[in-house]
This record gives C-alpha cells, structure tokens and sequence, in this order.
C-alpha cells in the first residue's frame, strides 16, 4: 500500500482501498473504527475516502523510512504490526513536508489474504516544515 503512496495519483488511492476489510466486516462488534489519527476517529472506509480524497490534488509523493518495526501473531488469522518511521510527504509546489510517525495495524486474513482491520497512526508533536521553512533558519 505505501508503495501506491509514492506516487499519489487517483488510481493509486484507489487500489489502496484493496487492502482493506470491509467496513462492515464480522470483527467488528458493532461500530466499526478503521482509522485513526492521534485523537480523531475515521469510522469507516467511505468516511476513509471522503477524508483522503481531497489530498489527491495537493500531494505528489509519500514516502516511509523505516526506523524500527515490530509483529505480534496472535493467532492464524490475526496480527499486529507497528513501526516507527519518518514520514515525508511532497506536495504538487515542490515542497516537502518531514515527521516522525508511529503506526499500529491490525490485519486479519481474509480468504488467505491479509488485509487491514485498523489502523491508528500518531505524529511527533513538533509543527511540520517544508524545505524552504528549514533553509531559512539556516
């Protein structure tokens, strides 16, 4: 799926959504919460969309550097996945945005493919720069 980020097109973030359950899918006991972002909860993939859809016409790139990742298997058919990492995102001016993140991924096998269940993602608290912001201090 980040590999898609990399270069962030419409049919990118499309194929994206193929790595998902179901929002409805049978795990979740009741309301579903498929994304989360430090305190906000995105609750299902529609409302996924409806929120990442519009990054479409501002962002030209992601890209993840790994700096330290982790799996728990917790059964066959469930895992948990969490790394740390630096997190740059270049926009369609040429500006480059840098942060460091810490991600948890829940996956559950569907079908005998793994697929996302949830996602809950943090930011490093300080304010993000862009490359020119950096040189200025300079």
């Amino acid at each position: 799926m980040m590999k898609l980020a990399k270069n962030f097109t419409e049919e990118n973030f499309n194929k994206m959504f193929e790595f998902w359950v179901e929002s409805n899918d049978e795990s979740w006991l009741g309301n579903p919460a498929i994304w989360v972002s430090n305190i906000q909860i995105i609750p299902t993939l529609e409302k996924l969309d409806e929120s990442w859809r519009p990054a479409i016409d501002r962002r030209a790139s992601e890209e993840l550097e790994m700096i330290d990742d982790y799996v728990a298997v917790l059964s066959h058919d469930h895992a948990i996945y969490v790394l740390k990492a630096k997190y740059t995102i270049n926009d369609i001016d040429g500006n480059t945005y840098e942060n460091l993140m810490t991600a948890t991924t829940v996956y559950v096998k569907k079908n005998g493919v793994w697929k996302i269940l949830h996602y809950h993602q943090s930011w490093a608290p300080e304010k993000q720069k862009t490359q020119e912001e950096k040189k200025t201090e300079k």
